[in-house]
């Protein structure tokens, strides 16, 4: 102690989090149960509609609790939640699954606009203390059905889709998407080198969703003791709608053909 001067109590760094993977594998409602636990401030997909100039500047002034560059909801969203007790503050960077692309995933423009590997190599490099919670969803044909049956409805999360609902999927689109979730999924992987990962099974998570979300608590260095208010509302579509895919047994047929059915 340096004479004359007073010192507090020692108060750990918070930890910095982002929850990674595709879309449709459940992160919104790991979003909502991560951030009903008390030290734990999970935004939204928070730099989402950003131009891919402003993506990771914004999301260092997040991480350092400045919300004014964020959405007029969500920097309200934050003000109210974030205070200083918190132990960990993330959000959500989804990927785009695209079929656009020519010889490899790796040319898909969605890719290239979401940054893909500009977040990879942000990460890797400048902030390997960031906690990465990467998830996936191993089912293709369920996760294929909720990818296009979202998109027609515009129904994303917490209501089922309309009951009247009837869409058909292009096969070899589909499997281009699949081709690129295996390759965002690898390029995710990498970041187990260099940044405290770990990976969450959707499947899992819709089992045992308090379960997956108390490791997750641990991960981040937060209070395992704290329980959630309520549970997520997962997987409440497809739960809950009589909505068809019309060749989904073709899809079904050509996915198992190529060997896209499942991933591991």
């Amino acid at each position: 102690m340096v004479p004359g001067r007073e010192t507090g109590p020692v108060i750990a760094p918070m930890t910095n989090y982002l929850i990674v993977g595709t879309y449709r594998t459940g992160s919104s409602a790991l979003a909502e149960l991560l951030g009903l636990r008390p030290d734990i401030t999970c935004g939204w997909e928070s730099t989402r509609r950003l131009p891919w100039t402003r993506k990771l500047r914004t999301a260092e002034e997040l991480f350092a609790g400045d919300f004014r560059n964020l959405e007029p909801r969500e920097r309200e969203f934050l003000e109210r939640m974030h205070h200083p007790g918190k132990r960990a503050i993330g959000f959500r960077v989804l990927f785009r699954s695209s079929d656009k692309w020519l010889f490899h995933p790796r040319t898909a423009p969605g890719l290239w606009l979401d940054r893909l590997e500009g977040h990879i190599r942000w990460l890797s490099r400048r902030r390997p203390d960031v906690h990465v919670i990467h998830l996936l969803r191993r089912d293709n044909l369920r996760w294929l059905r909720s990818l296009y049956l979202a998109k027609a409805s515009g129904v994303y999360f917490g209501s089922a889709y309309p009951e009247t609902l009837r869409i058909s999927i292009n096969t070899g689109a589909a499997c281009r998407r699949i081709l690129t979730k295996r390759w965002i999924t690898a390029r995710l992987r990498t970041l187990a080198a260099t940044n405290p990962y770990t990976e969450v099974v959707y499947e899992d998570f819709l089992r045992d969703n308090a379960g997956v979300a108390r490791g997750l608590v641990a991960f981040l260095g937060c209070d395992t003791e704290a329980a959630p208010v309520r549970p997520p509302e997962l997987g409440v579509q497809s739960a809950r709608t009589s909505a068809q895919v019309n060749n989904i047994d073709e899809l079904a047929a050509e996915l198992e053909r190529r060997g896209l059915l499942t991933d591991p």
